[in-house]
């Protein structure tokens, strides 16, 4: 029920400020085009050993401080360099996995440390029909038609929403410390928006460039009509009672509000737009949100809170846009003890050091694998033998106390077998 409260809320949400340009032109990405993603996870040992006892694996504590050593000094970063891309898996800031893809005019191949004796290749002619397709996609996602199209059904929704809105009322309502001073209720019934929202899409989804655009997605006529008679469904089901406002004040700050109610339990949104900053607040049984963007200063902070089987789940997260450069960092929380935060950071520039040269190498078909070649698949699995003792051989190298120390908990051990062979 939940679920369906806060669909319909968000789908509400959306009419109300009116998301503008379902599909917007998507230009292919330039040969200068660069990007570099970096992450890193830090787990906190003592909640993980908690964690994993409440699941009754209790006694693994050696085995979990070895383990959590081991993650805490791995981190990820991945790089796009015009027509290359490659990403990482380092450890202690060392490369321990490498893959890495090249697009060129005859095809794509792709490299990887598993694989050191060979090179993944996919032909030019396969590469260029999947180009071929996605184009015909973008060109639909583009078209006047599909625009058109949509406009059409989406418009009345929007303008029998706008009959419902009420005449204006004096009020004093606070929200994050703001005042509100106008109050405009929508005086409309879930059952309504329900209905409205399944004439729209039935109209939608029965224009032929819709339908056309669909196809290519492999969604066919027999699946449409699946659709359609679910929204018809849906329709018909027991809905919660709505309660909606718009709240404004003589600044310009806006604030939507909407509250739902079904079987004894309600659930809250609320989006507000003050002074160029923009704040959500969410709740419902169980679950609280919320989320604060400041534009200008490039900052999004969020929070999400979800209790259930007693147990208290809280993600907590900071992102700031600076200088051309995306910083991230998130903090997830297990019954307000935190288990573990990941660091994150984005630049618009990368660098592609992997090595695409076929020379010494064996080439391997990638569309032979699509095809799932018995023949090709038990080669792939012979070949990746040496590439992955290789990489637990740098793990050794890098790490070798913890690495080691797992590889012997992990091994069955043969002492209990002598011991009752010698009695």
């Amino acid at each position: 029920m939940m679920k369906k409260l806060c669909s319909l809320m968000l789908a509400l949400m959306m009419v109300l400020f009116a998301v503008p340009s379902l599909a917007e032109t998507a230009d292919p990405a330039p040969a200068s085009f660069g990007l570099t993603f970096e992450a890193r996870i830090t787990l906190n040992e003592e909640a993980v050993t908690q964690l994993a006892g409440s699941f009754g694996a209790e006694g693994m504590d050696e085995v979990i401080a070895k383990a959590v050593s081991i993650l805490n000094n791995l981190s990820i970063r991945a790089s796009v360099d015009g027509m290359a891309a490659q990403g990482e898996i380092l450890l202690k800031d060392q490369p321990l996995v490498t893959i890495a893809g090249k697009l060129g005019e005859d095809g794509v191949k792709v490299v990887t440390d598993v694989l050191p004796s060979h090179v993944l290749v996919l032909g030019g002619n396969v590469v260029n029909d999947a180009m071929g397709k996605m184009n015909e996609i973008l060109d639909g996602l583009n078209s006047g038609e599909l625009s058109e199209a949509i406009a059409k059904y989406i418009q009345p929704l929007t303008e029998g929403l706008a009959e419902k809105i009420g005449e204006p009322e004096a009020v004093s309502y606070t929200f994050e410390g703001v005042e509100f001073t106008v109050k405009t209720p929508i005086n409309v019934t879930a059952k309504e928006i329900e209905e409205k929202l399944a004439e729209a899409m039935k109209g939608i989804l029965s224009e032929k460039s819709v339908t056309e655009l669909l196809g290519k997605f492999g969604v066919g006529a027999e699946k449409i009509d699946e659709i359609i008679a679910d929204l018809e469904k849906t329709a018909e089901e027991k809905l919660p009672e709505l309660t909606m406002a718009l709240y404004s004040n003589e600044a310009g700050d806006t604030l939507a509000d909407i509250s739902a109610v079904q079987d004894e339990q309600s659930a809250t949104m609320q989006i507000g737009s003050i002074g160029g900053k923009y704040a959500l607040r969410a709740a419902a049984p169980q679950m609280t949100m919320s989320l604060d963007a400041d534009p200008a200063a490039g900052v999004v902070n969020s929070k999400m809170e979800v209790e259930a089987e007693g147990m208290k789940v809280a993600e907590e997260e900071s992102m700031m846009i600076a200088d051309n450069m995306l910083n991230g960092i998130s903090n997830t929380y297990v019954n307000d003890s935190q288990l573990v935060t990941v660091e994150y950071s984005m630049v618009p520039e990368g660098k592609v050091t992997a090595d695409f040269s076929t020379e010494g190498k064996t080439e391997l078909k990638l569309d032979s694998l699509m095809k799932n070649d018995s023949k090709v698949m038990e080669t792939l699995q012979q070949a990746a033998m040496p590439g992955l003792m290789g990489i637990l051989q740098k793990a050794m190298q890098i790490m070798p106390d913890e690495i080691n120390a797992i590889m012997q908990m992990l091994t069955p051990q043969e002492s209990a077998v002598t011991e009752s062979a010698g009695e």
